[in-house]
C-alpha cells in the first residue's frame, strides 16, 4: 500500500477549511503548495507574514463617504493589494507563510482572512515550531480555533 503524504492538508483546502502545515523549516511546505497551484492551474499567492504589516492583509484605510437614507456619512474603506484582489476573482492557492514568525497584529489580520477566505481560492498556512521561528510567537488561540492543524511530513525527495 502506497502512503500519500500530507493529503489531509489538500483535502481540507478543497473543503474550505484552512489547514496549518506545521513542521520544521526546510521540509518543502511552501514548495509543495506552489507545486499544487501549478498542477491545478491556479495562481500561487504567497503572503510571507513576517514581512507584512496588518494593513498589507486587510487593506490600506482610505477616507471615504457613503450615502444612507439620503444622508452622507464619513467612513473608511480598505484598498486591497492586487494579489488579494486577484484571489477574490481568480482560482488560486493563497499560502499564509511563516505564521509563527508574524507579530500579533499581523496574525490578527491573517485571522480575518482565514475567517472569510476568498470564494475561488484554496487557502493554507504554514508554520514552524516556535523554537525554530525568527520571532517565536505562539499562535493565538482564536487563530488556532479557525484552522485544521496538521503535522507536515517531509516528502522523500527532500530528505
Amino acid at each position: 500500500m502506497r502512503t500519500q503524504l500530507n493529503w489531509a492538508h489538500f483535502i481540507a483546502m478543497q473543503a474550505g477549511v484552512v489547514p496549518l502545515s506545521y513542521g520544521m523549516p526546510g521540509v518543502a511546505k511552501t514548495a509543495v503548495h506552489r507545486a499544487l497551484a501549478k498542477k491545478t492551474f491556479r495562481r500561487f499567492i504567497q503572503l510571507i507574514l513576517r514581512q507584512l504589516l496588518p494593513e498589507d492583509i486587510k487593506g490600506v484605510p482610505v477616507p471615504s463617504k457613503t450615502m444612507i437614507d439620503g444622508y452622507e456619512y464619513d467612513c473608511v474603506r480598505y484598498l486591497m493589494s492586487d494579489e488579494l484582489l486577484q484571489a477574490h476573482h481568480e482560482p488560486c492557492v493563497v499560502l499564509l507563510d511563516e505564521l509563527t514568525h508574524a507579530g500579533n497584529d499581523t496574525m490578527g489580520s491573517a485571522q480575518e482572512l482565514i475567517n472569510t477566505p476568498p470564494e475561488k481560492c484554496w487557502m493554507a498556512a504554514c508554520a514552524n515550531p516556535v523554537e525554530q521561528s525568527t520571532n517565536g510567537i505562539d499562535l493565538a488561540p482564536p487563530v488556532v480555533n479557525r484552522m485544521c492543524i496538521l503535522d507536515w511530513e517531509r516528502p522523500r525527495a527532500s530528505r
